[in-house]
């Protein structure tokens, strides 16, 4: 098993570029009171049944994601967005990256 290592996020701040839609070309009244599910995907990994039957507390998962990757944002199982994770006010957050086009032009 390998050893696992902290990790330090950076706090951000806001650049030019934020503020930016990143879903352009859409009537924001037919948005209005629509909630939908984003999730955000650090990492997966496979396991047997019967080893994560094994695991305690203080147990670490490797996932298959490197510390410095995109992570998706994926709405409804569709990759929309890739971001970096960072920390904001003392809580997780997503710096989005790359946004997917998802027109259908």
């Amino acid at each position: 098993m390998s050893n696992p290592q902290d990790v330090e996020f950076t706090e951000i701040e806001k650049s030019q570029s934020m503020g930016q839609k990143l879903i352009p070309k859409v009537d924001e009244a037919l948005l209005k009171g629509v909630s939908v599910e984003l999730d955000c995907c650090i990492g997966t990994s496979n396991v047997a049944l019967s080893e994560l039957a094994t695991f305690k507390f203080g147990d670490v998962l490797k996932l298959d994601q490197e510390v410095n990757e995109d992570i998706e944002l994926r709405l409804n199982g569709i990759v929309v967005a890739q971001g970096k994770l960072v920390a904001i006010d003392g809580n997780f957050g997503v710096e989005i990256t790359q946004v997917a086009d998802i027109s259908n032009d």
